[in-house]
């Protein structure tokens, strides 16, 4: 997904970033999110949001809601830089807080929310079997097993990005 960069970037910072526009696609957040993360991540001295705007071509907006975002998460922090009047940002490196942060903040209360939908439908389709179709219901039950499986791996996967 490599995109137009501004042309200070090298090949390589570029990849990186390319690398976190996958990721944050994967964790269900928009490519702007990865690409300004990724940028973070590959300057080596704080930005600010309008450097960030610029290098990456994206908008202002975009920008500020992306840096929002981040800092919720915990995956970028606000560094003081002297003499310089606009807030600059970096990412936070500690991989573990940040994956850690998204799993407690984002990821289980989705799979919670998903969980609750699909405990509500396996009742509904208890109670009113005649009228719900035979592998509609057998689908429910497969989302049902499949969340069942994951109550026993989340644990272990939280333990994996614990300090």
């Amino acid at each position: 997904m490599i995109k137009s960069y501004d042309n200070s970037l090298s090949e390589h910072q570029i990849e990186i970033i390319d690398i976190f526009v996958q990721l944050s696609r994967l964790m269900g957040f928009p490519n702007s999110l990865g690409v300004i993360y990724g940028f973070l991540f590959v300057s080596l001295k704080p930005v600010n949001s309008e450097q960030i705007s610029q290098t990456v071509k994206i908008s202002a907006g975009s920008v500020s809601q992306g840096l929002r975002t981040l800092q919720n998460l915990g995956a970028i922090r606000t560094v003081y830089v002297p003499g310089a009047r606009k807030a600059h940002y970096e990412a936070n490196l500690d991989y573990r807080f940040v994956l850690s942060r998204y799993l407690s903040e984002v990821f289980l209360p989705r799979v919670s929310e998903s969980k609750a939908k699909i405990g509500e439908m396996q009742t509904h389709v208890t109670s009113d079997s005649d009228h719900i179709d035979d592998e509609l219901k057998k689908r429910i039950q497969i989302l049902n097993k499949l969340f069942k499986k994951l109550d026993l791996v989340l644990p272990l996967l939280g333990k994996v990005f614990d300090k």
